[in-house]
């Protein structure tokens, strides 16, 4: 059985504005102004009752947002890396750091300059021995095992 409510074109919608979001494609110019257009089309401008009346997107424009080019690719450990200049892009929403002290005590922070202060070490010092591309895994480090974990899971797009 298919739905063809207005919720459910509302729920369509919202998962290719979502897409492009999570693939930065909403940061070109011509994406952002589609997803604007496709916006004042859903919820409340869907109804009967509304007056203001929109253009909806054509096939092909619903298509331009779908298959834009990603601007960013997710890591293992939760860092955007854009996809253009290798450059990578760290935000505090996108991983936590896991902590495991000696004595056990098991820590997520949100922060790499809070790992920093709990394990008593600088940045240079921290990536030395704690190689980039190994982020995703348990390292351990003056007694302290730390890791950073991805909190956005890109297979839950798929």
């Amino acid at each position: 059985m298919k739905f063809h409510t207005k919720k459910y074109q509302d729920f369509l919608d919202f998962m290719l504005i979502s897409e492009a979001v999570y693939k930065g494609t909403h940061k070109i110019e011509e994406i952002k102004a589609l997803i604007l257009r496709l916006s004042y089309t859903m919820n409340s401008y869907r109804l009967s009752s509304n007056k203001r009346r929109e253009q909806l997107l054509s096939p092909e424009e619903r298509d331009m947002i779908q298959n834009a080019l990603p601007i960013f690719e997710r890591l293992i450990d939760g860092r955007l890396r854009e996809v253009g200049t290798e450059k990578v892009v760290i935000h505090i929403s996108q991983c936590v750091y896991e902590i495991i002290k000696p004595n056990g005590e098991v820590l997520i922070l949100d922060s790499l300059k809070e790992v920093l202060k709990i394990i008593g070490v600088g940045y240079r010092t921290l990536m030395r021995h704690i190689p980039e591309e190994s982020w995703g895994i348990l390292n351990e480090f003056k007694g302290y095992k730390v890791r950073r974990v991805s909190v956005f899971n890109a297979r839950s797009l798929t």
